[in-house]
Formats: structure tokens, sequence, C-alpha cells
């Protein structure tokens, strides 16, 4: 008997090998090329777990953020793949067998074959494995998808359930910048009416985030941004950008970022995940159908992404007009570029090879997680697997020309109302309802509200959940069970802590 895993998140990586080190063979498979998908592209640099406490660290997270740090994209990458690549077959180690682990990169999830509740067998990359118990640690939620599992997309409306911060919010107007053309009186060509006509806090299907976690450097050797080869360059495709940045008169590079990133490695490096207009924080409207589009779709659109947002800064620095209007924030972009040696193998060298999934499917599980356990949480629930926590935020989810006559973004604000604090994750967010497959567990988009869920994009968070679903899910498969079989208070609760897992506040 073996599981299977979907995706090469953290999450998945945590789940295959904490299997293995209890004894149970895994397969894991996923779409992207690189282990950590996301996190081998510098996610979790930023977003520190808020629990301060040490002793809410334990197991493979703790391994992977060893000193409370992230380990730098390099190392990240060779971390995961020493997991992966520690049990080629089954062998004893210090007296205790040890899982087979296989594991294929780069290969889509083409089927699966359900029995009654029970997952079967998946196929992926062209091969078919059985699975006594499986785990959905995608963005996506691909697998559970696959399945035909209930999912929810997007935002309910606050009407629908009462909490402040849900359904549309309202756009946050860029202060004195005319979506007008001022010689004809029309809307500027390149910026697209507000697409709905609905009220804020009605529900849509809108998600957010997608974007890439962009390392560049103030290194002598950078890439500089003007020598960058991207197909299909042509600066007037940034008319947009250029008129916004001349409005506002920017004197620095479009980014948000400030500290170097720790550990150095072998160059001072920056993370250029946040910006405002005109870096954008994610593909600004062009995405909306990233969740149900083919994998193949999803590289063309992350392609497209990176193809668009690399010629952005080579048109800074190389196209004239931009020199002539805003030389001082020309003079402070070229002072940095891109990473020498770093994912020579993206579609523009030294972009990110894999995009950052903020939003998409969510589990409608057994138990729903809503605003009020995220901001008022309780220190006890019912079947606690892990400790986590969230900053809640939303990015833009689109740029557009507003009624009223501005160029507006929607959801920028951060949605805060209290003070940061450790949660608890309920079992029951990450399992099928009752009935429909007691053999999967999902530990990225895990189920709740579109606010309330929050979808842990703190790494650490995620990762935790995955290991405590892997532990699950390995008990289960030792005593002949599924793992949504299990008892909570004699099997469950006695092999989480029996791990070190950390189930209280």
């Amino acid at each position: 008997m073996a599981a299977f895993a979907w995706s090469l998140s953290t999450s998945a990586c945590v789940f295959a090998i904490r299997h293995a080190e209890m004894g149970v063979d895994v397969n894991l498979c996923g779409a992207w090329a690189y282990p950590g998908e996301m996190a081998a592209t510098g996610l979790g640099q930023t977003d520190r777990e808020i629990i301060s406490a040490s002793k809410n660290y334990w197991g493979f997270q703790k391994e992977f953020f060893a000193g409370g740090i992230f380990p730098s994209m390099q190392k990240s990458d060779a971390l995961l793949r020493s997991w992966l690549n520690r049990y080629p077959a089954r062998t004893i180690v210090d007296g205790k067998p040890k899982g087979k682990i296989t594991w294929m990169p780069s290969a889509e999830l083409t089927g699966v074959k359900m029995n009654g509740n029970v997952l079967e067998q998946v196929t992926a990359g062209g091969t078919t494995y059985d699975c006594w118990n499986a785990f959905d640690g995608s963005d996506e939620n691909d697998l559970a998808k696959a399945i035909g599992l209930p999912m929810a997309l997007g935002r309910e409306s606050r009407n629908l359930t009462g909490e402040k911060a849900a359904g549309l919010r309202v756009p946050q107007l860029q202060s004195g910048t005319s979506a007008i053309d001022p010689v004809t009186g029309n809307r500027l060509p390149w910026l697209k009416p507000r697409p709905r006509n609905s009220n804020p806090g009605d529900g849509d299907s809108s998600t957010m985030a997608f974007n890439t976690r962009t390392i560049i450097t103030d290194d002598p050797n950078r890439i500089q941004f003007a020598d960058q080869v991207v197909p299909g360059y042509n600066p007037s495709n940034y008319d947009r950008e250029f008129y916004l940045a001349n409005i506002k008169q920017y004197k620095t590079i479009p980014g948000a970022f400030d500290d170097i990133l720790q550990p150095v490695f072998t160059y001072n490096t920056y993370d250029m995940n946040s910006a405002g207009i005109l870096f954008g924080n994610n593909s600004q409207g062009d995405m909306f159908d990233w969740h149900n589009s083919t994998f193949a779709e999803r590289k063309l659109m992350w392609q497209d992404y990176v193809c668009r947002k690399a010629g952005l800064f080579k048109a800074i620095c190389s196209d004239p007009r931009w020199a002539a209007a805003l030389p001082e924030m020309v003079a402070d972009t070229k002072r940095y570029g891109m990473v020498p040696n770093l994912w020579q193998d993206s579609i523009v060298p030294g972009w990110p090879p894999m995009m950052y999934i903020r939003e998409s499917f969510r589990l409608r599980a057994q138990e729903t997680i809503r605003e009020q356990d995220v901001y008022f949480p309780a220190t006890t629930v019912a079947e606690p697997i892990a400790t986590y926590a969230y900053h809640m935020d939303r990015h833009p989810a689109g740029v557009w020309a507003s009624a009223n006559g501005f160029v507006a973004s929607e959801g920028t604000e951060d949605l805060e109302q209290g003070e940061e604090t450790g949660l608890l994750m309920p079992w029951g967010a990450c399992k099928p309802p009752i009935g429909r497959c007691k053999n999967v567990s999902v530990g990225r988009g895990i189920g709740g509200t579109s606010l309330g869920r929050v979808k842990m994009r703190i790494e650490i968070s995620q990762m935790k959940i995955a290991d405590s679903l892997a532990i699950i899910a390995a008990t289960s498969e030792k005593l002949g069970l599924r793992s949504s079989e299990l008892d909570y208070q004699t099997q469950v609760k006695p092999a989480l802590l029996a791990q070190g897992a950390v189930i209280a506040l």
C-alpha cells in the first residue's frame, strides 16, 4: 500500500517525507518542475510565522525554517530535494522501517478512479498510481476538484456570511490619477471599465494574487534589466505604466522591498513581490480563469505574465522616453537587475519559474472556518491538528477605469480588525463532507469562507498542517484504515503527540 500526494508544494513535500519516515510508501507528483513550487522561488522570505513562541515550531517546518528564517531559494530547493531523494527504496534505519518516496515533477494530473467513496487510483505524468490515502497539496485543489468534491470559489456576499470584510471591496481610487484622455475625453485605451456593477459586499468569483516572487539584486554582476531577452517585447506595450508613472512622478524603482533577504547567499537579494499599480502584485485582472484552465494553459499564462513584467523593467531601463520623463526613477531602477545563475531555465532567465496563486478553489469541508474564527480565535477546538497564523489582507484583483473617471484598483487595503494571533486548525476543515471521500485530505485550499478560510499563505503554517495530515494518514494506513476513519481522541491525537505535533495554543 502507498499514499499519493498531489503537487510539489512544500505541503506535499512535507507530507511525503513524513510518510516515509513513518515507514509508509508515498508517490508524489506535481505539474511544475521545482519541488517546493513557490517556496523554491522565495515565498516564505517575508511571510513570517505570527506565533513567536518556539514551542509552536516542530517537525519538518522547523527543519526547513532552521533558526526561524527562510533558507534562501537555492538552499530551499536543495533541502526539499534531499527530503524527496532520501528514501528511493524501502529501508531500515536504526531498526525502524522507512517508506519509499517516488516523485515526479512536470507530471500533469490527468485522471482519477473512485470506488464508491474511496479514491483508488490517480493518473499523473502518464503513470497510474494506486493509493490507500491521498493528499492534495496544491493551491488550486486540483485533486479534490478532479474527484468531484464540492468546491467554493471567490467571495461570498456580506449578507450571506455576516462577515464585515466579505464580498467585493470598495475600489481604492488612485488619488489624482484620471482614467480619461484629456485630449479626446475618452477612457484611456489601455484601461478597461470595471467589470461589474455590483455593490461593495456583494459576492462574486474574483480571486487574487497571480504573481511571482521576483528576486532582484544590486550586485555589480547583476543581469541588467535592459539586457533581458524578452519574447514579444514591445516598448509600446507599457503605455499604461508610463502614463501612471508620469502622473505619480515616481523617483524610485517601482517595487515594494526594503531589507536584504536573509541569509545572504552569493548575492545580496531583495524580494520585489509587492508594489501597487505599476509593478503590481498580480496579473491585474488577466488570470481569473486560471483555476479552470489546463496545466498547459496555466504555463502559458505564467509565460505571458513573466514576459510582460520583465518587459516592463526592460522598457524602463532602455526606452528613451522613460529616461527623458523620469530620469531619477530610471537611474534608481538601473541600480538593480536579475540574479546571475538563478532560474536560467525560466522563459526570461532570472525570473521565477512558477506562479504564486493566492486564491483558487477551496473545499466545502466538514467544518467551515469563518471570519470570527480568525479575528476572535478560540483557545480550544474539538479536534485540533496544528497551530497556524495569518495576516489578513487583500491584494488587487484588477485595475480599471471607475465610473467616476479615475484609475481604480480593488481590495488593496489591510483587513486586520485586531491583534495578529495564533490559531488552531480543526481537522474537519481539511476533510471532505462525510460520505464523499474518506481517504483524501487537503492542506491548502481548506474549508471556509473566502475571508474566514484565509488560505494560509504563510508557508510555515501550511507545512504544519500538511505534517499533521501526513501523520494521520500514515497512522491510518498502518491500521488498515482510511484517513477519515480514525477516531480523533484514541487514534489521531496520540499519533500527533507522539510525533511532536503542537496542537494547543
